[in-house]
Parts: structure tokens; sequence; C-alpha cells
């Protein structure tokens, strides 16, 4: 293979490798407080007793398991016991739990498709090109694959939650 071919197959290695990470980089307007627009104190009554919650103020986050919620607070089991978050202390409630695995596959899809087409357009042989010639689909195939496993790994660090709250 040429020297000058090997620069756009690294080049497309590399970017099939950043721009899954890019993409999910992106949060969700609920997940940035700040740049939001509020999430009523309503939702919370979705929440059944037993689920996972996370409930963050303003100096610290509490995590366990949701108990009740009435108009003026929310109550959760956490490691230390119960306990009973007054509404005005309350910044943000976010449920856990059943997101992981759709946003690994997600991610892996992502990573796929984006590796595919930038192997695809940087493969290829030319005719005036030394050593072995490595064609666009063989490309394509590699920087995909690479692709699809940093999307994967990617998608699964994301955080499995969904805000239910936001003040």
């Amino acid at each position: 293979m040429h020297s000058t071919q090997r620069v756009p197959i690294f080049f497309a290695m590399a970017l099939s490798l950043a721009l899954p990470a890019i993409g999910f980089a992106q949060t969700s307007p609920a997940a940035r407080p700040g740049q939001a627009s509020r999430m009523p104190w309503e939702n919370l009554r979705q929440l059944a007793p037993g689920q996972r919650i996370e409930v963050v103020q303003k100096d610290h986050k509490l995590t366990g398991s949701f108990l009740t919620v009435s108009d003026d607070s929310i109550s959760l089991k956490t490691a230390d016991g119960d306990r009973t978050v007054p509404r005005a202390e309350v910044l943000r409630v976010s449920r856990h739990g059943g997101k992981r695995g759709r946003n690994i596959l997600i991610g892996a899809a992502v990573g796929a498709g984006v590796g595919a087409g930038i192997g695809a357009a940087a493969g290829g042989c030319k005719s005036n090109s030394l050593g072995p010639c490595v064609g666009r689909g063989f490309v394509a195939g590699v920087v995909g694959g690479l692709g699809a496993v940093v999307g994967g790994v990617v998608g699964a660090l994301i955080p499995g939650s969904t805000v239910v709250y936001l003040n």
C-alpha cells in the first residue's frame, strides 16, 4: 500500500472512533439543569414504590428506593434509612434502569454506520499504488467494526436514567 493511501485509512479509523463519542456526549435538555425547561412535580406521581431513584439537592444527592410523594415532599429509602426531602430543596429527581442495553445497541449501530461510511470513502485501490490493494468493502468492514465497538462502549457509559422532575 502506498503511503499516501495510509493517511485516509488511518484518518477514517480515527473518525470512526471519535464520532460516536462526540454524538453521545450530547445530553438531553432535561439532563442539563439551568438550560432546560422545568418538569412538573406532578410527574413524580408516576413513580412506583420501590423504584430506584436519585434525588439531587443543592449540596448533595440521595439514591434509594422511592416510597411516597406529597405536594410538599418526596420520601425514599436509602442505605442510611428512610429520608424525606422537602420539595423546596429538590433540584432534580431521576428514575434508574431499563436503558443501558438500548444505549449499547444504538451506540453500536451509530458507530458501525459512521465507521463503514468513512471506511468506504477512504478505502479503495488506485492503479498506481504500491503493495497490496485494500478494497473499499474491506476497509468499510474493518472501520465499521471498530466504530461499532467504540459506539457500544460509549453507549454503555451513558447512564440509564430518566429525569422525572426538574426544578
